[in-house]
């Protein structure tokens, strides 16, 4: 029974142990190498995604887009306070000049006077 506990059933426990032993071995290899290296190129992935989202906002919308665009609109406002006069005769002479304008860009694009 000695030889038999011995040779028999302590070698197929240390059998089974060491295939347990490299499946745990294997699992930890995949779990280190393979799924941990994806999350952490997801993470660092996700961090540069972030930087440049950070940038394109700074950059080209806030600074670019946005600002821009306000100091255009101030420019154009400058100019713009100058033509309100307040006097009646220069409005009237702004929309009769206006009008011939409209009247001569449709006489060179449709090439006659529409009636």
């Amino acid at each position: 029974m000695n030889w038999i506990e011995k040779n028999i059933f302590d070698r197929a426990v240390q059998f089974i142990g060491l295939i347990g032993f490299t499946i745990c071995g294997i699992s930890k290899w995949w779990d280190d190498v393979i799924i941990d290296g994806i999350v952490r190129f997801t993470a660092h992935a996700s961090i540069a995604l972030c930087g440049l989202a950070k940038t394109t906002d700074e950059k080209v919308i806030d600074h670019g887009i946005v600002r821009n665009t306000a100091k255009y609109v101030m420019r154009a406002g400058v100019h713009l306070r100058k033509v309100q006069t307040g006097v009646i005769e220069n409005y009237a002479l702004y929309s009769l000049a206006g009008a011939i304008i409209i009247l001569l860009i449709m006489i060179i694009m449709v090439g006659v006077l529409p009636l």
